[in-house]
């Protein structure tokens, strides 16, 4: 079963890696999601999140922002503008808000509600689940690795960097938090 912070489907998953089957590519789409998560510093999936804001604070935790929902159990003043992109508060406040943030992810879309997950997250995802995917007979998605009994190389997507190769990185670094 897909995580809910997928950052793509297990048809794509397929077709990216060319499966016919999808033997391992549900844990490897979870595994790929989380590290990226991770890596990022945020979640991606369409949440409502409470965050306290003190004086001086002036960004959001979470962002794309769809809606501003509440300070301090109050409706959030009109006076206080957010960029919805940054989750950049421009305006003193403080105190504990509550907010909607996210981006709509492949698995979510319905008709009514189509994705807005940026192509280059979930290309990287895709990326990243081909540098990890080792199938049901404990090959990995590329002639640069090899398993034999208990032993296994894998020489794909390496780098200096660690597990995560370097033009997914490059890609992510966009998305990235910042923290102060």
């Amino acid at each position: 079963m897909l995580a809910s912070n997928a950052l793509t489907t297990v048809e794509e998953a397929k077709r990216f890696l060319g499966l016919t089957d999808e033997a391992g590519v549900e844990r490897a789409i979870n595994e790929a999601s989380a590290m990226i998560e991770t890596y990022c510093r945020r979640f991606f999936a369409v949440g409502e999140h409470t965050q306290y804001i003190s004086q001086g604070d002036f960004t959001l935790d979470h962002y794309p922002v769809i809606e501003m929902l509440s300070l301090n159990g109050d409706e959030f003043p009109k006076r206080i503008r957010v960029d919805k992109v940054s989750g950049i508060i421009d305006g003193e406040i403080s105190g504990n808000v509550v907010y909607k943030a996210g981006y709509v992810l492949p698995e979510d879309e319905t008709p009514d509600t189509p994705r807005t997950l940026p192509y280059d997250i979930e290309r990287a995802c895709l990326q990243l689940i081909d540098s990890l995917f080792v199938d049901e007979d404990g090959f990995i998605s590329d002639a640069a690795a090899l398993k034999i009994g208990d032993w296994s190389l894998n020489t794909k997507g390496a780098n200096s960097g660690g597990m995560m190769p370097e033009d997914v990185r490059t890609t992510l670094d966009m998305y990235r938090r910042v923290l102060v």
